[in-house]
């Protein structure tokens, strides 16, 4: 288990202990975090970084519904260049959602998750686990790549 933190004075605190939404998003973006991170350090041009938002946040959609979200974003000296996030609505804790940019480009439920009333080996399910971070990675490596594609200098 691992718990999930926030730097002291954070405007959204910690979420209430029954809320499995920001440990559930916490876990994943921690398990994706270095291909997640290689993806946009691969694609970043002169002068711009990768930034690794470290820590669950609580947001808002654009109709105000809140969601327990982590990000990565490539940012230059103007600002952001795209935006990697992982969210979970706080209407649905088992949905993971991943946008890049505007666009969502994979959702879904965890296998561990959907199996849980289920008896599953553990071998079964680290091997689903990978294939569920593998669609993740795969989806969030197309859209940035499509994205970098059309972006001009």
């Amino acid at each position: 288990m691992r718990a999930v933190t926030a730097p002291i004075g954070h405007a959204n605190g910690l979420p209430d202990l029954e809320d499995r939404a920001p440990s559930l998003i916490n876990w994943i973006a921690h398990d994706i975090d270095g291909p997640v991170s290689a993806l946009l350090a691969a694609v970043a041009r002169r002068g711009e970084r990768v930034i690794i938002d470290g820590y669950v946040q609580r947001t808002r959609d654009i109709i105000r519904r809140a969601r327990w979200e982590r990000s990565w974003r490539l940012v230059d000296d103007t600002g952001l260049v795209l935006k990697v996030s992982i969210f979970i609505d706080e209407g649905d804790d088992s949905l993971v959602h991943v946008r890049v940019g505007e666009l969502t480009v994979a959702e879904g439920t965890p296998p561990w998750i959907s199996g849980r009333q289920e008896t599953v080996a553990v071998s079964i399910d680290l091997a689903q686990r990978q294939r569920f971070y593998d669609t993740l990675i795969e989806a969030i490596g197309e859209a940035v790549k499509d994205k970098r594609l059309f972006r001009r200098d």
